[in-house]
């Protein structure tokens, strides 16, 4: 599955997707990160998650967004951040169904196959099961980044 997001990999072979669409926040999150001692961004705007296999695998794309971030590394899936613009830091988890359509609404769906499209929403309801899933409302400084790193620790 393809997903219109941004992803981190950190010291442990965890990845975060941080998901929206264009104008949410993927590339100014990743140039958040950028020069955190303990992480390596996958991407800012492209990243495919492979569902066909447990855990669920994140792997960086060549297509990079604004921030021109890509690597060709990948990691074990640990939760997925729905971005947007927000006055304040709020981190809240939401309910797999919730989350299953905001990814989908974050993916590259093949409109042509009716069957892949169908393949694409069972992956999203697959992510959604197995991992934590959260909106992210976050103010575009270093503060979202303390207010992760305490959470993902």
């Amino acid at each position: 599955m393809e997903i219109h997001g941004a992803a981190l990999l950190d010291d442990a072979g965890r990845t975060y997707v941080f998901a929206g669409q264009s104008g949410a926040g993927k590339s100014t999150m990743s140039r958040l990160w950028t020069g955190h001692p303990s992480v390596t961004l996958l991407s800012d705007e492209r990243v495919i998650l492979r569902t066909d296999r447990d855990p669920i695998a994140v792997y960086g794309t060549p297509w990079h967004g604004d921030a021109m971030l890509a690597s060709p590394l990948s990691g074990t899936l640990a939760g997925v951040f729905f971005l947007k613009h927000h006055p304040s830091n709020v981190l809240t988890r939401i309910v797999e169904p919730l989350a299953a359509a905001k990814l989908l609404s974050c993916s590259f769906l093949p409109f042509h196959d009716a069957e892949g499209v169908a393949r694409t929403a069972a992956a999203a309801e697959h992510v959604a099961r197995s991992v934590p899933c959260y909106d992210l409302g976050f103010v575009p400084d270093r503060s979202v980044v303390e207010l992760l790193t305490r959470h993902m620790a």
